[in-house]
């Protein structure tokens, strides 16, 4: 079973490409980045919009170091702090860059992680920085020691059952 995405909770829409709600399967465990910018090692792309696609691509990376295979299906929530200001035009701009890279050219909205996104002056003077939170896949339970497993950091000690 994989994260629930739940568009629409009692009078609530969301007003773009993100769901009001995502709910983990039992057992699963939370996976909180730091702020993330949108580098390609020394190199910074042109403009908020590549540096955000180079944040999310970035943040995948960090989430497929926790042994995340597809983490794209794993994100609940994405929290963006952009320092250009949101205007109506920035705000469909964005969504179109967020909606794009999420749904790999699938347009279902219910899978779409939650997001926050806020006129902020992230550090440094970066133009874009996401956090990301994330859920790894529950962990088998088949032994005591592994029923027992209770961060993502028992998962190499759940090897040896």
């Amino acid at each position: 079973m994989a994260l629930e995405y739940i568009r629409e909770i009692e009078g609530t829409q969301a007003f773009g490409p993100y769901s009001s709600a995502v709910k983990p399967e039992p057992s699963a465990q939370l996976v909180l980045t730091p702020g993330i910018v949108g580098n390609q090692g020394d190199h910074f792309p042109e403009g908020w919009q590549a540096q955000t696609i180079q944040a999310l691509e970035n943040g995948c990376a960090i989430l497929r170091g926790y042994g995340i295979e597809d983490p794209k299906s794993r994100i609940a929530k994405v929290s963006i702090y952009l320092a250009q200001k949101i205007s109506r035009e920035v705000f469909n701009e964005f969504n179109q860059i967020y909606g794009d890279w999420f749904s790999d050219g699938v347009k279902d909205f219910y899978q779409f992680p939650m997001r926050t996104l806020i006129q902020a002056q992230p550090p440094l003077g970066f133009p874009v920085e996401l956090e990301f939170a994330a859920y790894l896949p529950p962990v088998p339970q088949t032994c005591e020691h592994c029923a027992n497993a209770d961060s993502a950091f028992n998962l190499a000690l759940t090897e040896t059952c």
